[in-house]
């Protein structure tokens, strides 16, 4: 089974001859030819170009290793930040085996995974620190250029508080207005 993403690169199809080449227990390389008989698709798109599935016995032999020499089972659970009922339902299930969550298999992916979301959470900090300071602008020029009709408003007997208000209002409409058309855009 091919990826889609991989099959697309290596310009491959349904029933077309790929060779797979790899290092075998005896550090030489195992190289094999296999017919495409599936293509995937895979949520995230790298597991497509980062995974080929064969079969157990011609994984065995292309590899030259015995049936006890199995190093890895990876198993695809529902919901990733769940993991630990599932867990221990393998481990219940292989209490002679070693299992272990990804995130203990693969720490790296974890430091990774938790960068990124510090670089996005600054990301997003400063576009909308962008936005406040356009906001803001024009919220000042909407005021500065409406002084004349705020103190009309004043001699007419207006109380400041109803002032702030209509500006207030107006500024939660302008914004509600963005949003609406900013989520269309997008």
């Amino acid at each position: 089974l091919l990826g889609r993403k991989l099959a697309e690169r290596l310009e491959t199809a349904l029933g077309r001859r790929v060779v797979l080449m790899s290092q075998d227990a005896n550090n030489q390389i195992g190289d094999r030819g296999f017919r495409v008989v599936g293509i995937f698709d895979a949520d995230p798109q790298a597991m497509e170009t980062g995974y080929v599935f064969i079969g157990l016995d011609a994984a065995r032999k292309m590899l030259k290793i015995g049936n006890e020499e199995v190093s890895e089972i990876a198993v695809m659970a529902r919901d990733r930040n769940r993991l630990e009922s599932e867990v221990q339902a393998l481990r219940a299930a292989a209490p002679d085996l070693d299992v272990a969550p990804w995130t203990e298999v693969q720490p790296l992916l974890v430091l990774t995974e938790k960068v990124n979301n510090v670089v996005l959470l600054i990301w997003f900090a400063v576009v909308f620190a962008a936005m406040a300071f356009g906001l803001i602008n024009t919220l000042l020029m909407a005021v500065f250029e409406r002084t004349r009709e705020f103190g009309l408003f004043q001699a007419l007997g207006m109380p400041p508080r109803f002032i702030i208000g209509q500006v207030l209002i107006e500024s939660l409409m302008l914004l509600m207005l963005a949003l609406v058309l900013g989520n269309l855009a997008s």
